[in-house]
Order: C-alpha cells, then sequence, then structure tokens
C-alpha cells in the first residue's frame, strides 16, 4: 500500500506546491497544529526571510512526503493532511478533495465485503453534501423552439422534423449538470450519473474511516424478528404490485452494491450543481393547470419566436402526427403580452419549502431565449430588445437577466444550427449566459441517503414498468438506507418540491408518483379532445369517445369519469386496484382541477373555449375588480397580470362551496345556469354562476380581463346592497385558496374601473379610501354611491345610530372584556367577515403577546393546511394566554381590537362596531346599562 499512497501524494506534488505558494503560511500552520509536520520545517517556512514561496512550498511538501515514508499508519496520516488540505479555499481544498476520493477508490477496493458495507452503512446513515439545485422552466408559444433550444443546451442534434408534436403539459424531466466553467455544456445525468455521484463522496467516507474501526468491528445486522427492524407490508399491495419484501429489500441491497461495485470501476468526481429542466408545452393546459403539479421555478427561460412581430396575436397550437390544431385561445396572446406575463407573474411567487435548505432564491428570474434568429435582421433584433425593455416596468427590470446591461435581454440564437456550423459554440455560449444568472439556485445540504433513496425510486419503477410506488414499499426501503419513516417522508417533500416526483399525503397518502408524465399528459390529452378532428382522434383515444361525450365536455366542460379511460398514453397511467381513474378523479377534485357535478359528470373549466369579442355586462352595481400589484423599493405598486392558474382555480373553489356546510343564516348555494340563454357566459375565461342566498337566486357574472379580474351582479342596488357583502367575502376566500394552491402571494388588491383613464384602477385600501393607481389625481367616488360601496356592507358605526345617550356606552366599550376559547368562533367570523388577511397571523401572534418559538411550531405544524389554521392555532393560543399574552393586556376584546389596528383597522373596526350594536341592544334591557336622566353610567372593570 505505501507504494500507492507514494505515488498519489507524487502525482499532486507540483500542483500542491503552486498552490500551497500562494498561502504557504496558514497551511503551514494548519499542519503543524495537527502535528503533521517537524517544528523545524514550520520555523523555516515562517520566519526565512528572502525565499520564494515556491520554495517554501516545496520544502513543506518533501516533509511531509519524508513523514508519510516514516509513518506507521501512513494511509491515517495522508487522510489527515488532506482533511487539512480540504479546510483551505480554492484549488488547495479541491486538491484534499481530489486525493480523499482517491484514498477511499484504494481503500474499498482492499477491503473485504463486510468491512466495505459497514462503510457504507455508515455513510448512508451520517452523510450529507451540499448540493446546489436550480429549477428551470422553460416558457413559450407552441412552435417558439423549446425543445429545439434544450437539444441545443444539451448538445444534442436538432429534431429531423422541423414540426414536432406538441410537448405535454410538462415533458419527463431532464435532470442535468449545472453549466460550469470547466466545460461549458450541459449533461443529462442519468441513473448511472447519480451512482458515479454517490461513489464519488463515498470514496471520501471511506478514506475518513479509521482502519481498525473497518476490520475489527463487525458488521451489526439488525436481529431477525426485533421490532426495530421489522418491515411490515400489507399483504394484498404485496400481491396487487408483484413487489415482495424481499423484492424490495433486493432493490436496495442492489443500489448499494452498485455504488460500491461504480466504485471499483473508477474514482468519479461530478459537480454537486444540479438542474432540473421542465420543457413545458405552450399549450393552453400548461398555462393553467402546471402550477398545481410543478412547483416554483427559480429560473424560467422565455423562449420567443424572433420571427414573429412582437404584437402579432398567436395561433396557439396542438400538434400530434404531423397535424395541426387551434387550441382554440382565440388569438388572445402576442409575444409581447406572453413576456409580460411570465415576468410579471413569476415575481409573485413565494419560495418553496424544503427541509435541510442553507439558501433560497430571493425571486425567480427570466432569462429571454429568441430563436429563429437567423431568419431576421440585426437591427429587427435591436427594435424587439428595445421594446422589450420599454415595457418592463422600473422595478420589473431586475427580475430579467441583461444580455448587455441597459441595451439588451434577448439571447439570440439559432436552435437548428448544424454541427458544421458551429453548433457545438453555439450551445456553449448559451450555455454560459445561462449559467452566470446568479441568485437562482437553492443549496440544501442534503443526507446522502436521499440520493440513493432517489436511485432506488427510479430503479423499481423501471423495473416495474409503472411510475405509481406504493407507500408502504417506499418507507421498508427508507429503512434500508437507514431512514426512519419521518425521514422518508421528508425525503418525499424534498422530491415533491425540488425534483418532479410527487407525493399528495392528503389525498393521496399511499402512493408516490416517481414521474408526473402520465397524470399531466392524461389531462392534455383530455383537453385536445375539445380540438382535434375526428380524423386524428385515434392518435389520442382508444377506443374513439362518442359524439356526445366530446360535445359535453367540448359545450360545456362537462365529463364522466368513463372518459378517462378512452385517453391513450405513451405510459401506463392506471396500476388497479391501487390507482384507477377513481384515485385520479379524487385527486383532481382535491386539487381543484375538476369539481363534482351530478348525475356523475365532473366540470372542468379548462376544457371550455375561450371568449372573443364578450359582451359587457349591464348591471346596476358596478363591478368589483380584483388586481395584483407588486411593489419593490422605492417605487409604487404595480398593477401585474392575473397569475397563471388563478382563474379556473377560483371558479372551482367557488362551486366547492355547495359541498361544504353552509351557513345557517345565509343559506347560501352555487349552481349553473341554462344552457341556451345568450346572456350567460360559459367560457374558460367568463363564466355565469347562479346564486342562492336564503332562498332567493341572483346572478353572478365572473370575468378574465387577464390584466385584472372582474365580477358583476345581476340585479338592484338595493339587493346588491344586501347580498354582495357575503358573495364577496366567498369570493375572495376563494381567490386567497386558489393563491396558496399554486404558491403566489396574496398581493390581491380591490378596485373599480376608472372613470377618467381606460387602464388605471380605482383602488380601494384597507380604511376604504379610493387612490388611483396611475392618475394623477385621483378620480372622486362619492361615500354615498352604493352601486359602488355595495360590495362591502359599510354601516355608520356612530353611537346615535344605537342609542339617545351615547356617553353611556362608552364605559363599556373601554372595558377590557375577557374572552377564553369558547369565543374562538366568533373572532375567526369577525374577522371573516372583514377579510382579514390570514398570512399576517404570524406578525400579529407577536403582537398579541405569542413567543416566537410558539408560532415558528405552529407554522411547522400547520402550514401546509393554510394560512387561515394557522390564524386559528395563533388565536387558540391566545386565548389560552399563552407566553407572554398576560403582559401585553390579557385575552379580551379591547386588546384584540387595538392589536388589529395596525394590521388591519377594517376588521378591527368591524369588531368595534359589533360590541358596540351589542352594548346598544343590552343597554334597552339592561338597568345597569340603559341611562337615565339623573345618573349616568360609569361602569368600571
Amino acid at each position: 500500500m505505501s507504494q500507492t499512497l507514494k505515488e498519489i501524494l507524487q502525482k499532486y506534488s507540483d500542483k500542491l506546491v503552486k498552490a500551497v505558494g500562494a498561502n504557504v503560511n496558514n497551511v503551514t500552520n494548519a499542519l503543524h497544529a495537527k502535528d503533521l509536520i517537524a517544528p523545524e520545517t514550520r520555523e523555516f517556512v515562517v520566519t526565512a526571510v528572502g525565499v520564494a514561496n515556491s520554495a517554501k512550498a516545496n520544502r513543506l511538501m518533501l516533509d511531509v512526503s519524508d513523514r508519510l515514508g516514516a509513518s506507521l499508519d501512513e494511509k491515517g496520516y495522508l487522510v489527515k493532511v488532506c482533511n487539512v488540505l480540504t479546510q483551505q479555499g480554492g484549488a488547495i481544498k479541491e486538491i484534499g478533495n481530489v486525493m480523499l476520493k482517491e484514498l477511499g477508490h484504494i481503500m474499498l477496493k482492499e477491503l473485504g465485503t463486510r468491512a466495505s458495507r459497514e462503510v457504507v452503512d455508515k455513510w448512508l446513515k451520517e452523510g450529507s453534501v451540499k448540493l446546489t439545485v436550480t429549477r428551470v422552466n422553460m416558457h413559450g408559444p407552441p412552435g417558439a423552439g423549446k425543445t429545439c433550444a434544450l437539444h441545443l443546451l444539451l448538445n444534442e442534434d436538432p429534431p429531423t422534423e422541423r414540426v414536432t408534436d406538441s410537448t405535454p403539459i410538462a415533458r419527463p424531466t431532464v435532470r442535468a449538470t449545472r453549466v460550469s466553467v470547466d466545460d461549458l455544456k450541459w449533461e443529462k445525468v442519468t441513473r448511472a450519473g447519480l451512482l458515479e455521484r454517490l461513489a464519488s463522496d463515498l470514496n471520501v467516507a471511506a478514506a475518513s474511516q479509521p482502519e481498525e474501526s473497518l476490520t475489527t468491528s463487525p458488521l451489526q445486522q439488525p436481529e431477525h424478528g426485533h421490532p426495530s427492524a421489522s418491515i411490515e407490508i400489507n399483504e394484498t399491495i404485496i400481491l396487487a404490485s408483484s413487489v415482495s419484501n424481499e423484492a424490495n429489500n433486493d432493490e436496495t441491497e442492489t443500489v448499494i452494491q452498485e455504488i460500491v461495485d461504480t466504485i471499483q470501476r473508477s474514482a468519479v468526481q461530478l459537480r454537486g450543481d444540479w438542474l432540473y429542466v421542465i420543457d413545458s408545452g405552450g399549450q393552453p393546459a400548461y398555462q393553467e393547470l402546471l402550477p398545481l403539479f410543478i412547483r416554483t421555478a427559480s429560473l424560467n427561460i422565455i423562449t420567443l419566436d424572433l420571427s414573429q412581430p412582437l404584437d402579432k396575436k398567436l395561433d396557439f397550437q396542438y400538434r400530434i402526427g404531423g397535424e395541426k390544431f387551434s387550441c382554440g385561445l382565440n388569438l388572445k396572446y402576442s409575444n409581447r403580452e406572453f413576456f409580460q406575463s411570465a415576468v410579471s407573474s413569476g415575481a409573485i411567487f413565494k419560495p418553496i419549502d424544503v427541509p435541510h435548505v442553507l439558501e433560497t432564491p430571493s425571486h425567480p428570474m427570466h432569462f429571454v431565449l429568441g430563436t429563429h434568429y437567423d431568419l431576421i435582421s440585426h437591427d429587427s433584433l435591436k427594435k424587439i430588445d428595445k421594446e422589450l425593455m420599454s415595457s418592463l416596468k422600473p422595478d420589473i427590470q431586475n427580475y430579467v437577466a441583461p444580455n448587455e446591461r441597459g441595451v439588451s435581454i434577448v439571447f439570440p440564437v439559432n436552435t437548428l444550427i448544424l454541427k458544421d456550423e458551429g453548433r457545438l459554440a453555439a450551445g456553449q455560449r448559451l450555455c454560459q449566459s445561462i449559467a452566470n444568472c446568479s441568485g437562482t439556485s437553492l443549496k440544501l445540504n442534503m443526507p446522502i441517503r436521499w440520493f440513493a433513496f432517489e436511485l432506488w425510486l427510479q430503479k423499481v419503477a423501471e423495473r416495474e414498468s409503472r411510475n405509481v410506488l406504493i407507500i408502504d414499499e417506499v418507507i421498508a426501503a427508507g429503512k434500508k438506507f437507514k431512514m426512519s419513516e419521518n425521514d422518508t417522508k421528508d425525503a418525499l417533500q424534498y422530491l415533491h418540491n425540488v425534483t418532479i416526483v410527487l407525493y399528495f399525503r392528503d389525498i393521496l397518502p399511499e402512493l408516490v408518483f416517481v414521474d408526473p408524465q402520465p397524470l399531466v399528459e392524461i389531462l392534455s390529452r383530455l383537453l385536445a379532445l375539445t380540438y382535434v378532428e375526428r380524423a386524428a382522434l385515434h392518435l389520442i383515444t382508444n377506443p374513439v369517445p362518442l359524439d356526445k361525450d366530446i360535445n359535453k365536455l367540448h359545450n360545456f366542460g362537462f365529463f364522466q369519469e368513463k372518459l378517462l379511460s378512452h385517453l391513450k398514453s405513451d405510459v401506463e397511467l392506471f396500476f388497479p386496484p391501487h390507482f384507477e381513474p377513481s384515485h385520479l378523479i379524487d385527486l383532481l377534485i382535491h386539487l381543484r382541477v375538476i369539481t363534482k357535478a351530478t348525475g356523475g359528470d365532473y366540470f372542468f373549466p379548462c376544457a371550455l373555449q375561450a371568449y372573443t369579442d364578450l359582451p359587457m355586462p349591464q348591471t346596476e352595481a358596478k363591478p368589483l375588480l380584483i388586481v395584483w400589484q407588486e411593489k419593490h423599493g422605492q417605487y409604487g405598486p404595480n398593477s401585474i397580470p392575473v397569475p397563471q392558474g388563478m382563474f379556473p382555480l377560483l371558479i372551482t373553489h367557488l362551486l366547492q362551496v355547495n359541498q361544504e356546510e353552509p351557513r345557517e343564516e345565509h343559506s347560501f348555494s352555487i349552481e349553473f345556469p341554462p344552457l341556451k340563454p345568450q346572456q350567460y357566459y360559459k367560457y374558460r375565461d367568463a363564466l355565469s354562476l347562479w346564486i342562492k342566498i336564503r332562498g332567493k337566486r341572483y346572478t353572478l357574472h365572473i370575468i378574465n380581463r387577464y390584466t385584472h379580474i372582474e365580477v358583476y351582479f345581476v340585479g338592484s342596488v338595493e339587493n346588491a346592497k344586501d347580498n354582495c357583502p357575503y358573495i364577496y367575502e366567498v369570493v375572495m376566500t376563494a381567490i386567497d385558496q386558489s393563491a396558496d394552491a399554486i404558491n403566489v402571494k396574496c398581493n390581491h388588491i380591490n378596485a373599480f374601473s376608472c372613470p377618467k383613464e381606460k387602464n388605471c384602477y380605482c383602488v380601494v385600501d384597507k380604511n376604504f379610501l379610493v387612490n388611483c393607481s396611475l392618475c394623477a389625481t385621483s378620480a372622486h367616488i362619492r361615500e354615498d354611491d352604493k352601486s359602488y360601496w355595495c360590495w362591502f356592507g359599510l354601516k355608520d358605526c356612530s353611537f346615535t345610530d344605537y342609542t339617545p345617550d351615547s356617553e353611556a356606552l362608552i364605559p363599556v366599550l373601554e372595558c377590557p372584556l375577557a374572552v377564553n376559547i369558547c369565543d374562538l368562533d366568533q373572532i375567526l367570523t369577525d374577522m371573516k367577515e372583514r377579510h382579514f388577511p390570514n398570512e399576517s397571523w404570524f406578525d400579529l401572534g407577536l403582537k398579541l403577546g405569542l413567543y416566537h418559538g410558539t408560532l415558528k411550531d405552529i407554522r411547522l405544524n400547520f402550514s401546509k393546511e393554510g394560512s387561515y389554521v394557522c390564524l386559528r392555532e395563533c388565536l387558540a393560543k391566545w386565548l389560552e394566554r399563552t407566553d407572554g399574552v398576560d403582559k401585553e393586556g390579557g385575552a379580551n376584546w379591547t386588546t384584540l381590537v387595538n392589536c388589529l389596528k395596525e394590521y388591519h383597522k377594517n376588521s378591527a373596526e368591524h369588531i368595534r362596531c359589533k360590541r358596540l350594536r351589542g352594548a346598544a341592544d343590552q343597554s334597552l334591557t339592561d338597568p345597569e346599562l340603559c341611562p337615565t336622566s339623573s345618573k349616568k353610567s360609569k361602569s368600571s372593570c
């Protein structure tokens, strides 16, 4: 062994002398502190005058070489030297890591099977690796060149056919190494690549093990039948899935053996930077459905066809079998509008929640890729650049990567360039440009066993030719990788948020989707039924459905479960009896993609056609506008487009109200109006609903204008005054729930159309003050104009409305009347009635006197259930007088109102007014509160 170890040191000696020379004193002191060099060597390096650093470094390495040869534990000595080197920076650290990997490679070759397995077990249990992950989404209209661009980035040949079949909602993910300065290319990381990454890390782990522990300690195998080692799997599941406990053990053992075998083959080095690239279809399905299945991307590549005019309305098409079919977007988007929508929507996404995270991107970045550059002139490119840059609001500009700062944001490329025309160089330039988009990566200190766990998921899915695994077999495999059940579910949560593995714990806790392709592809095919001609239906269905079933989906958005069995997919979707069409229906209802109707029908709003030339509804009450805004730095808030996926979710959340417990005092329900009358809308982006409140029916029109959402109430102003406040509450709650579902911030506000300027909004703030978003002088909306204010149920809360002697009630209102846990429902109801922003629960809790740790526990345990549940638990802790509640005034109405004033004055005033009304009513019958002419009540607490 000694000759081999010396060869390793000699192999890197010249590089070490050069690298150490730049920091020779620090390295020398570090080695001396570990007693790895002679004192006289340190004395020479630190004190010698007139001697070059390279000469000092050479003397240092000679001493290390001599001590290695004289050491009784040569391997241990060299490992310690390498560990010191890895604590340095730059090239010294890299050389130290490389030497450790080679040492581990040698040691595992020489160790016996038992000792090798012991190293692996310890490594799986304790090892971790710092991983940098960047989620990349490739956006763009159909035919913009997304798939061809990905071929270029991966240095693959361009497609042989210039027009390819449409990408489904989300293609199978391409995992690739992140672009590095060394190789300037992306490479697909296959399963073999993951093995090499694991083997590379295991080399270091092996080199770091004390040799005696590997040769003298027996491997601690679990005793058969011991409770902690037992793996219980439901026998029915095993029989149905054809996966046995032994098979699971075989697979995990195989994965572990593959890692060791990989080390035997080669000493590998693979970078710890990864991309998860989603090449998404540009079909309407992608626009509205992808946010539900794929988590937020930190880098969005917006692909625009430069040969198309910026403002030309694009004909979104679905391509299959060499044929093209219009997607029915009715020419709604141009390149410019697609660009603006993508950039603005990305600005309001919330960061994802990932275990073991070290650093998260503050906001998504956007990279504008211009394709078909070979078809336009340089002057045309400059014009496009100028127009796109001028369309960006100042605060959004920082979200778009510049090509040339202040001059250009488009990175032009010919994605179909051939090899002999410079394809490799073009791909490298593009890779380097994308790699320079800093601040877009998620940094994790990820347990090594999660890597091996993902390998196992892929291997079993491949072996069984299915993308759905049963949770029992997944947990059993986790145990073999030294993972507890909770650790396994943490790993699944990581994979769900960062990769494309999906695990819906709330609705399908028994299943893990290794790849979402079957789920999203079946939805893509379902949508395609509404625009693919009959002659091509055989390409997406088998057998072809009845015309009446297709017409019902196309015209009215309804389908039945049996239609799913007609759809064709390249992969097997269902896995009876554990995953059948009924399970998919349950999942889609849970995600609010569809909603249950009557007679076995399900409503799928995305299947409807988009409107064209929609007539403006004529109503007495003014429409309520829901507008999204974003504020950055010192600039005022800017209005941004409606987030993708928001409108269909709003509709399905509203329709879900019927299946929830209705409030007795409102008796509220929602249903569809008749199909034929022209006064009702039935479009993907405009829908009419019938609403019954206390048995009386009214009509509601909800329209997606893409810049905002409009809500119209059909009825008299007096009817609106009585009913619109509750409609407002239901609609805004649905908006909040939809925002949570697609992981966007609750940046929406209420507004009215500005009577002065078309593109301006009369924004209603939380105190019901109105100001224009653009006008230099805000438009005036009268306070007594009920056609506007009917939505908010505003009433005068002055004392004179309730009692002839208002002064008598002042002590009642000032009295800090205590509340307890029995009042929780009433408090939540009061806050909900004035649409308290639930996401402010954490700050409100601090103000009420709860400690930071208590609130963090609430967030940890309940954040997945939504901000409303967190608010409920926060108020419950306050009512129980936890932490420092009593120091902040105690649990009483007065404290609550005073704290609410800082976060939502409207809620505070509403609770104050309700107390006032209650006190006024009581004063009419309670002698102690009823004022008299001779004596005014001066009650004290």
